[in-house]
């Protein structure tokens, strides 16, 4: 893609977000909070959204996607609140910019990479990827999606190359990923334990986290909304011991990062 059309790619991206949100900015009577979020936290956000209405008053309206297209229509003018990154790279790269605030800034949850299998084994992990039968294998986008490149990683530490000899298929984020997976289109697939921790079929093989790069999720609270304090609300209700406990739950590791 030529940087012309990359550059109208991710302006057509924007408008359409303006024009599906121009009706659901901040209104009187409920405040909405537009929160870009990384599609592994999707179903933890979903459940923490009732939970912050109930306590503030204000809503939260999530926009779901990868982190890296995330941040391409953030860095275009996208009128989001809050980005819920998959990585401190790009929350950090938005605060360098000028395009989020640099506080507060904090890791709200570090994700754990995982394996899913369709069908149960008992051999270790270099034995089932090495397996030529498992296939496709799917994976996210390592340089859309930051489970991807731990995945990319995980198989460069594994000594295996990144495509698996042809056997991986790609999503554009950690969501689509899993998708190809539970629909049956995928025999395996790299994701994010979150994801798949209570789905009741296959197997789940954690990922040693000394094969990857630790997956810190940043918040950061974007320019856009700087003087908007339901937003810098919603990012100390995150940080809370509420909030925190049931993003335990949903399978990530927490810290006392409090912004």
């Amino acid at each position: 893609m030529t940087g012309l059309h990359k550059k109208s790619a991710i302006m057509g991206s924007f408008l359409v977000w303006l024009l599906f949100y121009s009706g659901a900015g901040h209104t009187e009577n409920v405040e909405q909070v537009r929160v870009a979020v990384a599609s592994n936290f999707a179903a933890c956000l979903q459940d923490l959204g009732p939970i912050f209405l109930e306590t503030t008053g204000h809503e939260v309206v999530p926009i779901v996607g990868s982190t890296g297209r995330h941040y391409a229509q953030i860095s275009a003018g996208a009128p989001f609140d809050v980005f819920l990154s998959a990585d401190r790279l790009h929350a950090q790269l938005l605060v360098d910019n000028g395009w989020a605030e640099a506080n507060p800034t904090f890791v709200y949850a570090q994700g754990q990479l995982v394996l899913w299998l369709s069908e149960p084994t008992d051999r270790d992990l270099r034995g089932i990827l090495k397996d030529p039968k498992l296939a496709p294998v799917a994976m996210a986008n390592p340089r859309l999606a930051p489970y991807g490149e731990a995945a990319r990683q995980t198989l460069e530490n594994l000594k295996f190359p990144a495509d698996l000899d042809g056997r991986v298929i790609m999503g554009t984020n950690v969501g689509q990923t899993w998708q190809f997976a539970a629909t049956g289109n995928a025999k395996a697939a790299l994701v994010a334990l979150s994801q798949v921790k209570d789905f009741p079929e296959g197997q789940v093989i954690i990922i040693p986290i000394n094969m990857y790069q630790p997956i810190e999720q940043q918040a950061v609270l974007l320019a856009h909304a700087a003087s908007f304090p339901p937003a810098r609300e919603f990012l100390h209700f995150l940080a809370g011991e509420q909030a925190q406990k049931l993003i335990r739950a949903h399978g990530y590791i927490t810290g006392n990062m409090a912004p």
